[in-house]
């Protein structure tokens, strides 16, 4: 029987063969958010959800969310945070600030990050889908072990994806999904881990 964990921020829960215990909230999986715009109930889908709190902190009063993203962390140089293809999804409120720390670990290229629509998230990349979303110099890179912030305002419901604009690199995974709906109320971030 497999087990599944979730944390999402502040709500933890066990799911045993993919029922959920102990919480009632209606959160989007991140398969949901990947695919679909809002918060529509929880599916285990076969992946473990985490929330890691040093990658999402949330400023309720002020509606803004702090995002931190690491482009080639651990083994694999093409990932943030260490997922690719989408397995890392953050679901935002519309009309909140997103605040975006990046950091390129990578030891040997540059990287960038640009949020783009959806679709276009193995496409050429031409501008951003947001005023001021994405890395200065982002057809370049931020150098190895540099870091670079941007931030904007969710002001459109849709999906959308993180993407490092260096040609190619999105080709190999390197972007994360991003879901913005006016069904959530707060922030929540989702890493899928296929086993």
């Amino acid at each position: 029987m497999a087990l599944y964990r979730w944390l999402a921020m502040g709500c933890s829960v066990c799911l045993l063969a993919g029922s959920v215990v102990g919480c009632k909230s209606a959160l989007p999986s991140a398969p949901q958010a990947m695919n679909a715009v809002g918060a529509a109930g929880f599916q285990a889908g076969g992946s473990h959800m985490l929330a890691e709190r040093e990658w999402l902190q949330t400023d309720q009063v002020h509606r803004r969310v702090m995002v931190t993203l690491v482009a080639g962390m651990g083994k694999r140089e093409d990932n943030l945070n260490g997922y690719t293809n989408g397995a890392f999804t953050v679901a935002v409120p519309l009309g909140w600030t997103v605040v975006v720390h990046f950091r390129n670990a990578s030891l040997q290229r540059p990287h960038s990050l640009m949020v783009v629509p959806f679709q276009t998230a193995t496409a050429q990349i031409r501008q951003p889908a947001f005023a001021g979303a994405a890395t200065p110099h982002w057809q370049t890179g931020t150098l190895p072990q540099q870091s670079a912030s941007f931030q904007f305002v969710a002001d459109k419901p849709g999906r959308f994806a993180f993407v490092c604009a260096i040609p190619h690199h999105q080709d190999r995974g390197m972007w994360a999904a991003l879901t913005v709906t006016q069904e959530l109320t707060k922030p929540r971030l989702y890493v899928k881990v296929e086993g």
